[in-house]
């Protein structure tokens, strides 16, 4: 292959593959995990202040290698987009003394169902909370990286004219700090009623105290209810109590949380096919290898400094002096370098919304047993029963703790181009340039042969749950207060498929005298061998539903397509000295960029690129 025709391939590579790998978008939503661009994929910090020292002619008189160290602190700004990729959909704008706060609603569903409910807002009794609670969240994140970047150039013309190597990377410390305050305007003072979650009333003190407590992880004792129901003493043969379990992935912790480690290895052979004092073009190929610390599941603001994942691909580098003085003291060149890598699939864990519901990884699901107590449904008060296939069993917890999987996750393909102007005057270099990065959408698949899928699939036996939403789950024989019989609860098949985080359906009879549950999946009239049951153990009426059959979760209701792309553009400037001599050159400067990510188009695209400055200093040494 001709020169001619490498240029004209690696032209039509850059400019047509990319623009068609930036122009994906997604679906109305929200990310589980925030990953932003690596720390060392960054080509921008790596050439600034370097281009008199490399990609030099074959010539025994120029310096052929060079070295660097290159101390970077970097902050992010703008922290509405981030928020924004994390809860969407659910966010609220509020203007306090001119300045506009994104924050979550958490309210009750009595709360939302008054005049001052809001239809966005989290409905507050699927993090253990009473139906009268009220408060907001606010966030205020910020990522910040200290870093130590390095960058090896080594000329290879002693062994092949026009050949060279690179290897650089960075030593990284990045702090992530999500800064959320909750602000508690209704505590709330009511029970959860009898039948909700236990198999009478749970008073107000054994629920937790806010949303604050249910993010962190923390959940109510187990309990069967507090002999209530209704808020009235009642004579009741408690069965067994319900299991509330608190929220183990995803967690919103409160604090800084911190990352150290090696940002990934990056390896780059090139040849400068064409190359003169005044010119060069020349290809390359990449590899990096994944020596960052992987990001872990138990928080959804986890620390990450790179992809951590293999890489492979190409790029290509060309520069043109366009000016040149006579006594060849001030120079002015245009430089270019861009690369596009595939990143490969490598398996981590990862927790995951439902399919059509966002954030439904904090709702709560119940856990179901084959059906042991005769519990069956009838469409009409004749008992022509159907036994119900599954029952509750005393059970509940966050869909989090189910939808956790080792997955196989990566990248078709990221790019970042850099263009830069370089002047040059008496041994002080000044570049200006632009940087261009991009990330294609992720490719999530699940890892068959991870021992904690197997684990955690809906599709086992004994792993049975669905969403409980707003239904009722236990029904009751009511007592017999001249025979002095207690009554007895019994749990339901009852749950709500389509139960939403931000909408509470009232539970109510549709006509006077009705079922409850008529909500629920496939309702019928609920019967415990023959008997029929109600809703309130001492009215006795009216009758309670349950599902007939209840449709429960499967491996294929999780949303495995929540992948996200990321694109950001970049000005950075940057200003060096040398002190040359006839063997070695040293050299000292500084820089600085703003980096400006993609923002989030209301919900209606999903990224995770930062908005983020950064400052540095270069020491190095060509030779």
């Amino acid at each position: 292959m001709n020169r001619n025709s490498l240029v004209s391939f690696a032209f039509m590579f850059f400019f047509n593959v990319i623009p068609h790998m930036t122009v994906q978008a997604l679906p109305s939503g929200v990310v589980t995990r925030f990953v932003p661009r690596s720390s060392t994929r960054n080509k921008a910090v790596i050439v600034a202040g370097t281009s008199n020292y490399t990609h030099q002619p074959d010539t025994c008189s120029n310096l052929v290698s060079e070295i660097s160290l290159t101390p970077e602190y970097r902050v992010s700004f703008s922290p509405k987009d981030i928020i924004g990729a994390l809860f969407g959909p659910f966010l609220i704008s509020s203007t306090n003394n001119d300045a506009q706060t994104e924050m979550l609603l958490i309210q009750g569903s009595t709360t939302k169902a008054s005049i001052n409910g809001n239809t966005h807002a989290l409905v507050a009794e699927n993090f253990y909370l009473p139906g009268d609670y009220f408060s907001q969240v606010t966030f205020s994140p910020r990522i910040t990286n200290a870093l130590c970047n390095y960058d090896l150039y080594v000329a290879l013309d002693g062994f092949l004219s026009g050949f060279y190597a690179r290897f650089y990377g960075a030593f990284t410390h990045a702090t992530w700090n999500l800064r959320w305050k909750e602000t508690v305007i209704l505590p709330g003072s009511a029970s959860i009623p009898g039948g909700f979650l236990t198999e009478t009333d749970t008073p107000r003190d054994s629920l937790l105290p806010c949303f604050s407590s249910y993010v962190c992880g923390q959940a109510p004792q187990t309990t069967a209810g507090d002999g209530n129901f209704d808020g009235v003493p009642l004579s009741i043969a408690l069965k067994s109590a319900t299991i509330m379990n608190n929220l183990e992935y995803d967690r919103i912790q409160s604090g800084k949380k911190t990352a150290l480690g090696f940002s990934d290895l990056n390896s780059e052979i090139g040849w400068d096919f064409c190359s003169c004092s005044d010119y060069h073009l020349g290809i390359n190929i990449q590899c990096a290898s994944p020596t960052g610390i992987p990001t872990s599941p138990d928080l959804l603001f986890s620390p990450a400094i790179s992809e951590n994942k293999w890489q492979l691909g190409g790029g290509i580098t060309g520069h043109y002096r366009v000016w040149q003085s006579c006594d060849d003291d001030f120079s002015i060149s245009v430089y270019f370098d861009g690369t596009l890598i595939h990143l490969f699939a490598r398996t981590e864990d990862r927790v995951f919304d439902l399919k059509c519901a966002p954030l439904s990884r904090y709702i709560l699901a119940q856990h179901f047993s084959s059906n042991v107590e005769m519990l069956g449904g009838s469409v009409s008060t004749i008992p022509i029963l159907t036994p119900a296939n599954v029952q509750f069993a005393y059970e509940v917890c966050p869909v989090a703790n189910l939808t956790m999987r080792s997955v196989d996750v990566g990248y078709k393909a990221q790019t970042d181009i850099v263009l830069w102007l370089t002047m040059h005057y008496c041994g002080c270099n000044v570049d200006v340039g632009y940087n261009f990065w991009a990330r294609s959408t992720e490719m999530i698949t699940p890892s068959k042969g991870a021992k904690k899928c197997n684990a955690f699939s809906f599709n086992r036996t004994n792993n049975m749950w669905g969403l409980k939403g707003n239904v009722q789950i236990f029904g009751y024989i009511p007592e017999d207060v001249i025979g002095g019989v207690p009554a007895v609860a019994y749990p339901l098949s009852a749950m709500q498929s389509n139960a939403q985080l931000n909408i509470a359906v009232p539970n109510v009879a549709m006509v006077p005298g009705g079922p409850l549950n008529e909500i629920s999946d496939n309702p019928q009239f609920a019967y415990i061998d023959g008997v029929p049951l109600v809703a309130n153990p001492q009215i006795g009426v009216p009758d309670i539903d349950t599902s007939i059959q209840p449709i429960l979760l499967t491996d294929e209701d999780i949303d495995y397509g929540q992948g996200l792309y990321s694109t950001s553009s970049t000005l950075f400037a940057h200003i060096s000295v040398d002190f040359a001599n006839d063997q070695w050159n040293p050299y000292i400067g500084c820089g600085g960029s703003v980096e400006l990510g993609q923002h989030t188009n209301g919900s209606s695209v999903i990224c995770s690129s930062l908005s983020q400055w950064s400052i540095w200093i270069k020491c190095g040494v060509a030779f």
